[in-house]
């Protein structure tokens, strides 16, 4: 994805951790591996689409991976800088390079790139289209 990425300034990714679903045909692997198959319909409905049900994914890996994915995701927002303020071009410019090199070398450890990107975007807020006023967080975030 990450050379895809840097071909194709285009192209948006938005990658999950599998999510076994019913009649895929490796359900004989999964069970052997301790997936646990639902047995009912109204199961299979209630199971969370997106979830992570492997059972060897938990803890510290899965934490990892989320980190990872972030950087990953991270850096692909940036790639595409330039709609952006003054402040996040500039943040886009100082953290690229060192996000990079932390998703090649798979060390994801003291985020830092990660704290200035959400500073950068506390500095700058989305405008209302209706207001023209700063939106909060989570509504600049659906947007």
């Amino acid at each position: 994805m990450s050379d895809i990425g840097r071909q194709h300034s285009n192209v948006r990714f938005s990658p999950n951790i599998f999510t076994p679903y019913p009649g895929i045909p490796i359900w004989p692997q999964l069970r052997e591996l301790g997936v646990i198959e639902p047995q009912t319909l109204e199961e299979w409905m209630t199971m969370p689409l997106g979830a992570n049900l492997l059972p060897w994914l938990k803890g510290r890996e899965l934490a990892r991976l989320d980190r990872m994915l972030a950087y990953f995701l991270l850096l692909n927002q940036m790639r595409r800088s330039q709609k952006f303020s003054l402040i996040q071009k500039l943040t886009s410019l100082l953290v690229q390079k060192p996000i990079r090199w932390r998703l090649d070398s798979r060390i994801f450890s003291f985020p830092w790139e990660m704290w200035v990107a959400q500073l950068s975007d506390q500095i700058v807020r989305r405008p209302s289209l209706v207001t023209g006023q700063a939106l909060p967080a989570e509504q600049a975030n659906l947007c």
